[in-house]
């Protein structure tokens, strides 16, 4: 189906979600200090993160010369890169 990430984030806010109506996507850096390497298939802290999926997920970092992109990063090995913002990819939201 096709989605819309900022609708999404939208309802979540309007739930109050875990008590929080702040929800938003993660930048880059924020995503990328959740990487674990001592974990694969996903590369995350599952103690900490115990249903957490091998899948790319969104970060809200556009490119800077090209705010069409996205940066991204696979928890499935680690890896980052930029892509389309018309993709379909999996969302973790942060929250203060």
């Amino acid at each position: 189906i096709d989605c819309d990430t900022q609708a999404y984030i939208a309802e979540m806010n309007r739930l109050v979600l875990c008590g929080s109506s702040a929800w938003r996507l993660p930048s880059f850096h924020e995503l990328d200090g959740l990487i674990d390497r001592n974990y694969y298939n996903p590369t995350i802290n599952q103690e900490f993160f115990p249903h957490a999926r091998g899948a790319v997920y969104w970060t809200s970092t556009e490119l800077e010369n090209n705010p069409e992109m996205v940066m991204q990063i696979d928890f499935f090995n680690g890896m980052s890169s930029a892509v389309r913002k018309d993709l379909s990819y999996a969302l973790r939201l942060v929250s203060p």
